[in-house]
């Protein structure tokens, strides 16, 4: 129910007013350029360009039309966050391609985490910088088992991850053999990422032990943080 075009929730494409040509390889359609498609060398199918996805070549693009991507799995992990007696159960990112680490600013106001202002220069997808003000804060961040503490410092910020989730392992790691005996750790109770951890912390990112079935099946992966999985 978007936009073909814009890809706004508010209206359909032939009411769009930020109608533009879309370019990739040349093209002219009006559509928005997540939507591109080519035909591949067969001439079977077309590929979207951007997801490498193939649909079927009868499929016409409409303002109805949606297309489903395959859930991909990141690296999540609940931890434990301390300020002093104060402490709570989290969902973290182990996110490698960022250079920081970053927790959400209502987690930091309910710790009682305080620190600097700074503005921050963030980069985004197509070599966009997107400028935030935010807060530098320390905390003592702890493995579910409590096998790992180390004090980190964080930026604040209002949506570590936007509208991701954590996907709950114990729940559908039976969906596959290779998964079955792993005791992924249970999920902080709020359903959402809180805390990104970068590669400014890389030693929480090593992969002590690697688990994995058939190609395209997700691959767990034990950390000092506890068990994570990805793919």
């Amino acid at each position: 129910r978007l936009c073909f075009r814009c890809l706004a929730p508010t209206h359909r494409g032939a009411d769009c007013t930020r109608t533009r040509t879309c370019g990739v390889s040349g093209c002219e359609r009006n559509h928005n350029q997540l939507l591109h498609q080519e035909t591949s060398a067969t001439g079977t199918d077309r590929v979207n360009s951007v997801f490498g996805e193939a649909i079927a070549p009868d499929q016409s693009m409409v303002a109805s039309e949606v297309i489903t991507l395959p859930t991909t799995a990141l690296r999540t992990v609940p931890v434990i966050v301390c300020n002093g007696r104060k402490e709570m159960r989290l969902n973290a990112l182990l996110d490698d391609a960022s250079t920081k680490t970053y927790i959400n600013l209502d987690v930091a106001a309910k710790l009682g985490l305080t620190g600097p202002m700074e503005t921050l220069s963030v980069s985004t997808l197509n070599g966009h910088v997107k400028k935030l003000s935010s807060m530098e804060v320390t905390c003592v961040l702890r493995s579910a088992d409590g096998g790992f503490e180390k004090r980190i410092c964080a930026y604040t910020t209002t949506k570590v991850t936007g509208k991701m989730r954590p996907i709950n392992w114990q729940t559908i790691s039976s969906k596959w053999n290779h998964l079955k005996s792993i005791p992924f750790p249970k999920l902080g109770k709020r359903d959402k990422i809180d805390i990104l951890i970068g590669a400014d912390y890389a030693e929480m990112h090593r992969s002590l032990k690697e688990i994995f079935g058939k190609p395209g099946e997700p691959v767990a992966r034990f950390t000092p943080l506890g068990w994570t999985c990805i793919g």
